[in-house]
């Protein structure tokens, strides 16, 4: 059902990372059209128990609420988040397919000079105000 959100066919699927406490994983999904790729979030946090398995659970939940009810909000305020393309959550797992935000920021979040700071700095602020009505 997920896959149906993603326009175009899938050509590769390329694991970026391992999510918080083996919790699921990111990828990068390459298509034939545009975009040209989206990211793929899986989460399945298995039968854990106790307050920190809790509290990982409750952030995915919290984040995927973000991405669906307030992502648009942050983008028209100036402060660019990923586009839901897809959320689906059941039974304590979930798959979030996301616009791809290296297409348009290619540089890596290190070594950035003073004028690259204040960029941060601005888009920080963008997100705050975007709650601040």
């Amino acid at each position: 059902k997920i896959m149906a959100s993603v326009p175009g066919r899938i050509l590769r699927e390329d694991r970026i990372q391992s999510l918080w406490a083996g919790y699921g994983s990111v990828s990068r999904l390459t298509l034939d059209g545009e975009p040209k790729s989206l990211i793929r979030k899986r989460i399945e946090p298995g039968k854990g128990s106790g307050i920190g398995h809790a509290r990982k659970v409750k952030s995915y939940e919290v984040e995927a609420c973000f991405y669906r009810d307030h992502s648009k909000n942050v983008n028209a305020a100036g402060a660019k988040v990923p586009i839901p393309y897809s959320i689906d959550q059941k039974e304590g797992r979930s798959d979030f397919i996301l616009e791809d935000l290296k297409c348009e920021f290619p540089r890596e979040a290190c070594d950035f000079s003073y004028h690259q700071c204040i960029v941060v700095v601005k888009w920080l602020a963008a997100f705050h105000a975007s709650f601040w009505g």
